[in-house]
């Protein structure tokens, strides 16, 4: 009996011992507190090229990866009817350019007809005038003369307005044809697709003998080897972000190395979808190779802090508290943390050991 005594003794020394609670004293270090946020790696000024015409891809001009320059022309849709239509509408602009040189050139002449028939019948009437102011002549024959200086004065003045008339109608009809061609015109080159600036053609999305509409995609194109990254911040963080912050930046294409970038842009609207804002960090220094969409992780930093107290996060009891003892708690105030550690503003002294739950 006093053998199981003398080991049951031994059991309870054991487990007692191995139940001492783990102690810490708390530390000065410099606390640097972040904003953890997600996201990807984009092209500057990357976006989806879509076509503005419906119709089958004739041509495919690029492939992925291809670099390619302003105005390039990409893809060719097919255009049949509508360059017919362009070609008529040029047809029709060029018609009405030559019968408007014809038609006012045949006004012109008759213009130039009536002001030589005015000045005659004028020279005729002011001769007979002075003639009859001399009692010279018949007064039936200088109200002859003077009828058709009248005459010939209203045929002048009508085949001026005529002339003004017929410039101003077919100024307008060329207009209109104008209009058109330029209208055709536009429509045709709708079936060419274009790059916009010089770049690189990230992907190709479409095949040819495809249908393609204004919805759609044909590729993804952005500017080569400028790229910054595209995040999302929680809305319950977003207030701590503002521009100029550091960011840490880790990609799972460089495993174990960490890139520094800085806030430069931030989405004032929130996505309602996932309660998510997103902000633009630009690389301070690019890694060797980027591809658009590389996933990256990032801590925001917000606030640092150096020579402040800290203790370990998982110290610290519902309710802001800590074990000062074995059997006595105590609440404190805390202020900013990192993963790890948290900063005690009151309520602990650097020598005062704090008990693990």
């Amino acid at each position: 009996m006093k053998k199981y005594v003398f080991y049951l003794a031994i059991l309870v020394s054991v487990w007692g011992c191995s139940q001492k609670k783990e102690t810490y004293l708390p530390q000065s270090k410099t606390l640097v507190a972040s904003v953890y946020a997600s996201g990807l790696v984009k092209a500057k000024n990357q976006f989806m090229i879509y076509a503005t015409a419906t119709g089958v891809l004739k041509k495919c001009a690029v492939v992925s990866g291809d670099t390619v320059t302003a105005n390039q022309p990409l893809f060719y849709l097919d255009n049949l009817n509508a360059q017919l239509g362009a070609d008529n509408a040029r047809a029709a602009l060029d018609l009405t350019q030559n019968n408007k040189l014809d038609k006012i050139q045949e006004v012109e002449l008759l213009v130039a007809s009536a002001r030589e028939k005015l000045a005659l019948d004028e020279s005729v009437y002011q001769r007979q005038k002075r003639l009859w102011e001399q009692k010279i002549g018949s007064e039936l024959e200088f109200e002859q003369k003077k009828l058709a200086f009248v005459t010939s004065k209203l045929n002048y003045d009508n085949a001026l307005n005529k002339l003004s008339q017929l410039k101003k109608s077919v100024e307008t009809e060329y207009k209109r044809n104008q209009i058109s061609y330029d209208i055709s015109n536009k429509i045709a080159k709708d079936y060419t697709v274009s790059s916009p600036f010089k770049g690189r053609i990230y992907d190709v999305f479409v095949k040819e003998g495809m249908l393609i509409t204004p919805q759609t995609a044909l590729a993804v194109m952005g500017e080569t080897n400028s790229y910054y990254v595209e995040l999302e911040i929680d809305e319950n963080d977003m207030l701590k972000i503002e521009l100029g912050q550091q960011v840490l930046l880790t990609m799972d294409s460089y495993k174990g190395q960490v890139f520094e970038a800085l806030i430069t842009q931030i989405n004032p609207l929130m996505n309602e979808r996932n309660r998510t804002f997103t902000v633009e960090a630009t690389f301070k220094k690019l890694p060797p190779k980027l591809y658009p969409n590389l996933t990256v992780e990032a801590n925001i930093v917000v606030e640092t802090k150096k020579n402040v107290l800290t203790i370990p996060k998982n110290y610290i009891l519902k309710g802001d508290s800590v074990w000062v003892s074995e059997t006595h708690k105590r609440k404190i105030i805390l202020g900013i943390s990192d993963y790890e550690n948290v900063e005690v503003i009151s309520g602990l002294k650097k020598n005062e050991a704090i008990y693990k739950p």
